[in-house]
């Protein structure tokens, strides 16, 4: 199933820790995104990656859209800082 959000998922982390093929796990990222907007972790990973890029805009724009309670709120915030800091900077 081409909607399946855990293999999606599963994949995203697959693409990026392992094959180190970021646009891959970004393109999967997203895709779990437009499907569940609440799933923070893969939110988490998908503003990594644009940051990674240096895709500064984006990555803010994701990690802004998500909850800043809850899981993953520790890390999503010092990476939304990282990515303020870093959009100053170029």
């Amino acid at each position: 199933n081409p909607d399946n959000i855990y293999a999606l998922q599963s994949l995203s982390i697959l693409y990026d820790e392992y094959e180190k093929k970021p646009d891959l796990a970004l393109e999967h990222g997203k895709k779990v995104l437009a499907l569940d907007t609440a799933n923070t972790r893969v939110g988490y990973k998908v503003g990594q990656i644009l940051f990674r890029m240096g895709q500064y805009n984006e990555a803010i724009s994701v990690l802004q859209s998500l909850s800043s309670e809850g899981e993953m709120e520790e890390e999503r915030s010092k990476l939304l800082k990282r990515c303020l800091t870093e959009k100053k900077r170029t």
